[in-house]
Formats: C-alpha cells, structure tokens, sequence
C-alpha cells in the first residue's frame, strides 16, 4: 500500500473504531443519566429481591411469635440476607471494572494501529501499563476527572476477587490506594477491613466514569487528529 493510500485509511478508519467506542461503551454503559442505565436496572433487582426477603423473613417471625424460638435464630437469617446483598454489589462493581477494562484496551488497540506503537493485551489488566501507555502518547491520565473514582472502582474489583472483599493500605504502591476522600464517604476502612458494597453509590459510580471516559475518548481523538493532520 503506497504513503497516499494508507494516510487515507489512517484518516477514516479511526475516527469509525473511535465511534463504536463511544457508542459501545458511554452510549451504552456509561450513559450520563443513571436512571435507565443497565446498572440502575442490576441495582433495583438487588433492591427488589433483598425487600422480598426480608418481608418474608419479617412475617415469619411475625406467625412465629408463640414459638419460643431463640434470638439468634433470627438473625442469623438476616445475617445471610446481608451477606447476600453485598456480595451482589460487589459483583455488580466487578462487572463495571469489565466493562472499563474493556473501555481501556479498546482505545488502546485504536491507538495502537494507527500510531504504530502496541502493546501487549496480557499485560492491559495492570493499572500502571495502562497509564504509561497512554502517557506515552501524550496523554495523562491524571489530568482526566474522575480518576479517583475510577481507580477505586479496579481496587474495589481487586479486593473482592482477592482479598476476600476487604481493602488494606498499600504503602509500597500508592497507586493501588483508594483516595482518602472516597474511603471516608463510603465507609471503606483501610485497616484491612471487609468492605460493605452495599453502601457505595452505584449511580455516582456510574456518572463518574461517563465523565471520565468521556473526557479520555476527546482526548484519544484529538491525539489522533494532530497525527492525521502531519501525515
């Protein structure tokens, strides 16, 4: 393929791929309303069918009130309703981590076929290749709001899948330490304490990375940009 026929494609072709980006993953999954989003959809059936339960465990206690039955009985039950509900959160945070995981390496593959500068998608999964992917081409990820809510949100995945939920204070890696801000507003104890996911607010997860995918797909398509126009 002769220089005119590939700066023609590098001309259109990322600007398309970009498009579906955007589509695929703020159109779709990180919209800019919560409400009718796929995860105010997931939260509402958490909310639906732990109020169900605990109404049926409520009448049951209720019927069974003359049957002498220890104290503990009951709330064990409510224990297990509890344990239930949070580990759903915490599935339903794994799950936004996918999805933004998915948002990473997609822009990355974009920039890697057109900038001619690749890396290897085994080594994407690791926050700091991400970073200093995208620093690489000029961009910092650190300048993007939102970040920290971003970054708590894999740390949060991470902790659940490895850490039997519960987040501890990394001193060697401040990377992989939820901002203090955030810790504080969700209840998050950093003493490696089990977390209640219950008690993160899913929508402001969710408008909170429409800000920030948004805000890093501008800055890929500027970056792109500047490199049609030299070519």
């Amino acid at each position: 393929m002769g220089n005119d026929s590939r700066s023609k494609v590098f001309h259109t072709g990322w600007k398309h791929h970009l498009k579906g980006m955007e589509i695929i993953s703020i159109d779709n999954t990180f919209p800019n309303s919560y409400n009718g989003s796929i995860w105010a959809a997931w939260e509402n059936r958490i909310k639906k069918g732990r109020d169900n339960e605990e109404k049926i465990l409520s009448e049951f206690i209720e019927k069974s009130k003359n049957e002498n039955f220890p104290d503990d009985w009951y709330s064990e039950d409510y224990y297990r309703l509890s344990r239930i509900t949070k580990s759903m959160y915490a599935a339903l945070i794994v799950s936004m981590w996918a999805e933004l995981e998915f948002f990473f390496k997609g822009l990355i593959r974009i920039c890697s076929e057109y900038l001619k500068n690749g890396v290897s998608d085994d080594k994407l999964h690791k926050a700091c290749v991400i970073k200093d992917y995208f620093k690489k081409v000029g961009i910092k990820l650190d300048e993007i709001k939102e970040l920290n809510t971003v970054n708590a949100i894999r740390i949060l995945n991470n902790a659940f899948k490895h850490n039997n939920g519960s987040y501890e204070l990394n001193k060697k890696n401040p990377c992989d330490n939820i901002n203090e801000e955030l810790c504080e507003k969700w209840y998050i104890d950093a003493r490696n304490v089990e977390i209640d996911y219950s008690r993160i607010p899913i929508n402001e997860l969710v408008l909170a990375c429409n800000t920030f995918c948004c805000e890093l797909i501008n800055k890929v398509e500027s970056t792109l940009e500047k490199r049609a126009q030299q070519d």
